[in-house]
């Protein structure tokens, strides 16, 4: 009997509507029990993944885990419950993956993958070894620690915490590259990842024609964090003291740490080794607190993220903020002192210049009208535009 004939007879639906029931019954029941164990179970575990998600400082790494014995993470077993809920609320959209410049550059490194493999492991045995066995260690160290792939997904899932904690096993290991180990130990020994000493660091200075203040001895109003490579590399000093002498010019009385300084510790705690990080870290707290400033200023984004982040899980007294400068409330003894205001450092003008300067700079670099500089930057726009225009749509070239 064809099948319309049953829908348009008034009869036989209520003949077969039992069946119909419980074939939609069975059905649902099916469903029930397949999706649980399919990659569809993230539509079940995508809500609470999103609710228990990490709502600490974007930047901050992980900390380890008072409970677990060792820094790393050797297999699936020894992740947390948050960290096994990822795994399994992973949609496999590619989002990540899209986005992740390790992967666009042709490394072994691919976010979903990543994800999608340790979630099968987890599966069939969560005890096996995780490095070098389900994640090659090359696919570690080819991820650059931007998380674009964590920004990008949809569900929430912490893909770079899992990286730092594997990296941390190998580095416990031994298992890091010669390069690496080299500047680990340059770290240990010097405080700075160039191998160079400590009495090195404020060289700089010396050319500049007018003294630094050291702010260890004497108090001041902004305390800058220079960084290893504005302190260090010959290429980037240029720079840093153009920094000095523009911050001078403007009045401004700022000291800095001279050798007391250590690299901040931002690359290191994302590189596995997260004892000399702590000892990093400690170090430049201490330095910080037995000065006496308001304001503390960097122009190295590594170390504004140590300064601001990383060094609240050891008892550093830096506070957060939505902008990307740098800025401390610990004063002599680790008493809050001010209440700080954070810049990025292309803004440090801004932040340190009084507003009718800063009216100034503007008008006098703004080329005037009937310049030549005027006239040749606008008069080449509509050639330039029409010549993307050409490129991009090869018929127009025709007209």
């Amino acid at each position: 009997m064809p099948f319309s004939v049953i829908c348009a007879s008034r009869k036989e639906p209520k003949r077969h509507r039992h069946f119909y029931y419980w074939i939609h019954i069975g059905a649902i029941l099916a469903f029930l029990i397949y999706i649980p164990g399919s990659k569809h179970r993230h539509m079940f575990l995508a809500v609470p993944n999103i609710y228990f998600r990490n709502l600490e400082p974007a930047g901050t790494a992980p900390a380890v885990p008072s409970e677990r014995e060792t820094p790393g993470v050797a297999s699936l077993a020894q992740f947390d419950w948050k960290q096994q809920l990822d795994l399994l609320s992973c949609t496999e959209c590619g989002r990540c993956q899209a986005v992740c410049p390790a992967y666009a550059s042709g490394l072994p490194l691919s976010p979903k993958m990543l994800i999608t493999d340790m979630r099968d492991a987890l599966a069939n045995d969560a005890s096996a070894p995780l490095v070098g066995g389900v994640i090659a260690e090359e696919t570690l160290w080819a991820c650059t620690t931007c998380r674009a792939c964590m920004e990008a997904c949809p569900v929430e899932i912490e893909h770079l915490p899992k990286i730092i904690d594997m990296r941390r096993h190998l580095v416990d290991e031994g298992q890091v590259s010669p390069m690496l180990q080299e500047a680990l130990t340059n770290l240990t020994r010097l405080g700075n990842s160039m191998g160079k000493p400590s009495k090195m660091r404020a060289r700089w200075t010396k050319e500049l024609g007018f003294p630094v203040k050291d702010a260890r001895s004497e108090p001041v109003d902004v305390l800058w964090f220079v960084g290893d490579y504005a302190s260090y590399d010959p290429r980037v000093q240029d720079l840093t003291r153009k920094v000095a002498e523009l911050i001078t010019a403007a009045g401004v009385d700022f000291g800095i740490l001279f050798d007391a300084e250590r690299n901040s510790g931002n690359d290191v705690r994302r590189a596995g080794e997260e004892g000399l990080f702590e000892t990093l870290a400690q170090s430049n707290i201490d330095a910080i607190r037995a000065c006496s400033f308001n304001r503390i200023v960097t122009t190295d984004p590594h170390s504004l993220n140590a300064l601001k982040n990383d060094c609240r899980h050891f008892g550093g007294a830096f506070e957060g903020a939505s902008l990307h400068g740098a800025a401390c409330r610990t004063g002599r003894g680790g008493q809050a002192c001010y209440r700080p205001d954070r810049r990025h450092h292309s803004d440090l003008s801004q932040s340190l210049l009084s507003r009718p300067l800063q009216w100034r700079i503007r008008r006098a670099a703004r080329p005037h009208q009937g310049s030549r500089l005027y006239t040749a930057r606008h008069a080449a726009l509509p050639g330039e535009f029409l010549l993307l225009r050409r490129r991009r749509r090869p018929h127009l070239a025709e007209r």
